[in-house]
């Protein structure tokens, strides 16, 4: 297996929740070195979630593997000079403060370019960096409410409903992470690095470019239509004899649908003859459906349709996606061990590649390698470690007590 491709690189990551964490970890996959700098308090997502033992909350091991992770009070001094000193000697930096906070504490984009020309510097932002909305806070539920997003999703009539995870973050994180990459491609032709800004707001509308777009182009606003789909009939989540069935006739499969749902002279009824038709009459089309997805169970359904080549596909919960053959084969899902908590699991990169293989590490806790970095990559000495821990400046963990061999 050949080397991965981001081996050697330094990168800074001042992030905290989900977005900047995940485009950092992104990184760290392909074997750039990560040093997570944390508050003494730590990164907010460590305590979130319904249940958290020692600061590690599942959401916060989820987006933080391969990393080496220290604790600064940037407020402090000492500690600021820390931080100032990883960062000047950083590829890349990456920050998710309002706009200016960086500045203040002197690791702005254009104050650390002086040092390194070359940096490519990425900010997360829920906004962007000027607007009349830079100095709000944002976050993932605030952006989906206000990022159009919630005013899709719910039932017909129904009140707006957020999505049941942290979707505008995840996305964003994985915009930004993009967005480094091709920072780098463009720095490896001009040797020049750059900033790359991306926002909460910005990403959400990105992936909703195709409804909005229609919007844009005909005036027409998404509808709110629970589990059906606003854009091809018939599609959506219907109850079968037993359980819950998705499936999507596409436009050319109408004929291959109507056989397989047992539609009848549905087929060449002339409301049903084009997806349009199909959209403006899908109430009289649903009603017919819905009365013949009672007929069967959901196995039978899936074996009839899978048939026809139809899209389809059950209703699955995490029981059962755990166990599910095609996962299982994919091996998205696995476990690190940890000299502390034992096994954690590990939802894996979803890239292949077939020459080189990420390697996986645990998120670190809270202060984890604060002494290591120190030591080892600004030449502190022993003393000097023990005597910024007694000032406050920088926190590491207690590794006798905790039982975490520091590498």
């Amino acid at each position: 297996m050949e080397a991965l491709p981001l081996q050697g690189m330094r990168v800074v990551d001042f992030t905290q929740g989900v977005a900047g964490p995940i485009a950092a970890m992104q990184l760290a996959d392909l074997g750039a070195d990560v040093i997570k700098i944390e508050p003494r308090r730590g990164d907010w997502i460590r305590v979130v979630g319904r249940r958290v033992e020692r600061e590690m909350s599942p959401t916060y091991v989820s987006c933080n593997r391969n990393k080496r992770g220290i604790c600064l009070e940037l407020k402090d001094p000492h500690g600021l000079e820390i931080a100032q000193a990883l960062a000047r000697e950083a590829e890349i930096v990456l920050e998710s403060f309002r706009p200016g906070v960086m500045e203040r504490f002197g690791l702005g984009y254009e104050q650390l370019r002086e040092h390194r020309p070359g940096l490519i510097y990425a900010s997360v932002t829920g906004y962007g960096r000027e607007g009349p909305y830079v100095e709000l806070p944002g976050s993932d539920s605030v952006i989906q409410a206000m990022g159009g997003i919630m005013s899709m999703n719910g039932e017909n009539g129904g009140d707006p409903l957020r999505f049941g995870m942290f979707l505008v973050d995840v996305i964003t994180g994985m915009t930004a992470y993009q967005g480094l990459l091709a920072a780098l491609l463009a720095k490896g032709r001009t040797g020049k690095g750059q900033r790359v800004d991306v926002s909460l707001l910005d990403a959400i509308l990105a992936f909703q470019a195709a409804p909005l777009s229609e919007y844009l182009m005909y005036g027409l606003l998404p509808e709110r239509n629970g589990n059906v789909n606003s854009f091809v009939a018939p599609s959506g989540v219907f109850r079968t004899q037993d359980s819950f069935l998705m499936f999507t006739i596409l436009g050319h499969q109408w004929s291959k649908g109507c056989e397989a749902l047992e539609l009848g002279p549905l087929e060449h009824d002339p409301r049903f003859a084009t997806n349009a038709g199909r959209l403006q009459h899908r109430d009289e089309l649903l009603a017919v459906v819905r009365e013949r997805m009672q007929r069967h169970t959901t196995e039978t359904w899936l074996r009839i349709m899978r048939g026809h080549d139809i899209l389809c596909a059950p209703i699955h919960d995490y029981t059962q996606i755990v166990e599910d053959p095609q996962v299982l084969t994919n091996r998205m899902l696995d476990t690190l061990q940890h000299p502390v908590f034992g096994s954690l699991p590990l939802v894996r990169n979803p890239v292949r590649y077939s020459g080189m293989e990420p390697a996986y590490t645990p998120s670190p806790m809270l202060g984890e390698h604060t002494r290591q970095v120190l030591t080892d990559e600004l030449g502190y000495s022993a003393a000097q470690v023990d005597a910024l821990v007694a000032g406050g400046a920088v926190f590491e963990l207690d590794a006798a007590a905790d039982g975490v061999e520091v590498a």
